[in-house]
């Protein structure tokens, strides 16, 4: 199977549910206001920006177990969007050469600015089953403990950073059976006929924000988040071929693509 497809998959899959949950919760939200009140829409929460770094100079085609990654990538995905409410998640996809000769690894890690664990949580109770920090947090508290027992059946392991407050990084390691790994790539160039139509093309990246202190409620350009234009340059350069720019200044040059990021721009704002 495709792992770099199947992680784009599972991860549009969640990114979808979790935007349906949040509209039906500003719903609520709006449902339960005092009607004599003139408020007449819930309060605004902050995006959450959800990007990829897939590794692009590998091919992801390898035997693999598709039932075990794919819940492996869920779980710990979903983890990540539940107990991030405003910042990003990032999630990285690389493979680890082995300098002693060993075998390579897949190398899976979701980076998160959510609300954290603390330090006694992390050492005594992470991969528990059934235990949350949080005991009214929704869910069972099984994710983690599941795909700690899932990547070791696998023969990785797995690793969580985390600070209250800050956010958490999860890595997972598993090895690859390289006997089951077909190392001609003389046709892998071919998958990406239809993407070459891009090659040369220039896309642009504009980060609009309404959050200058000296220039309220008016719109402007910044730089964008770091984490948004490494996984921009890795799609578009990297797989199709094409010059990504980003712009923080006017007027934009002539381009060919123009993406405008908005996560930092209020709505609510009134425009003058």
């Amino acid at each position: 199977m495709d792992l770099g497809v199947l992680l784009e998959d599972v991860l549009e899959t969640l990114s979808l549910d979790h935007a349906s949950a949040m509209q039906m919760l500003s719903a609520l939200n709006i449902d339960q206001q005092d009607p004599s009140t003139k408020a007449t829409t819930a309060a605004p929460y902050n995006a959450v920006v959800l990007t990829t770094y897939i590794e692009n100079d590998r091919d992801w085609s390898i035997p693999l177990d598709r039932g075990a990654w794919k819940r492996i990538l869920m779980n710990v995905s979903s983890n990540a969007l539940k107990y991030t409410k405003t910042g990003y998640i990032d999630v990285t996809l690389r493979m680890l050469e082995d300098q002693s000769g060993g075998p390579r690894h897949i190398c899976l890690s979701v980076v998160d600015t959510g609300v954290g664990m603390s330090e006694e949580f992390l050492k005594y109770h992470l991969f528990t089953p059934f235990m949350q920090e949080c005991n009214l947090t929704p869910g069972t508290g099984l994710g983690l403990s599941l795909v700690k027992n899932i990547v070791e059946s696998l023969g990785g392991n797995i690793s969580v950073e985390s600070r209250s407050g800050e956010g958490t990084r999860v890595a997972i390691n598993v090895p690859l059976d390289e006997a089951l790994v077909s190392l001609d790539r003389s046709n892998v160039d071919k998958t990406f006929i239809p993407q070459n139509r891009l090659r040369g093309l220039t896309l642009r990246l504009i980060s609009i924000a309404s959050n200058d202190p000296s220039t309220p409620r008016i719109p402007h350009i910044v730089l964008p988040p770091r984490v948004l234009e490494r996984s921009i340059r890795n799609i578009c350069e990297g797989n199709f071929g094409m010059t990504v720019t980003t712009a923080t200044t006017s007027p934009i040059p002539k381009t060919d693509f123009l993406v405008i990021n908005t996560h930092r721009f209020n709505l609510k704002d009134e425009i003058d």
